[in-house]
């Protein structure tokens, strides 16, 4: 479960669906990156600035929380809240640039 302006709820659906390709797309980066290739892309710094395996178990903490309704809520933090925000600033990115290919193939 996981704490939201619309009280505690899960993701479902296409919900989820657009939610778990942007975790997939992310974790595959950050699994991939190595320490030295520096901060992460999203754009988000409280995110992209943790270690490699912080960035992992976080967004293993924000899945487990978003699809388990047996999991209880965890404390919205910083940390957590931008865990979400460079998963859907991943998902944009990823929009972004199917929209310039698609515009591109157009001309």
């Amino acid at each position: 479960m996981w704490w939201t302006s619309a009280g505690e709820r899960v993701l479902r659906g296409a919900e989820w669906e657009l939610f778990r390709e942007g975790l997939s797309c992310l974790w595959d980066e950050v699994e991939v990156s190595e320490e030295e290739d520096g901060p992460g892309t999203t754009g988000i710094a409280v995110f992209d600035d943790l270690p490699k395996a912080e960035r992992l178990a976080l967004l293993a903490t924000v899945a487990k929380g978003l699809t388990d309704e047996d999991e209880p809520c965890p404390e919205l933090t910083a940390l957590s809240e931008g865990t979400i925000a460079a998963i859907f600033a991943h998902v944009r990115y990823h929009i972004e640039v199917e929209i310039e290919l698609k515009e591109e193939a157009i001309t």
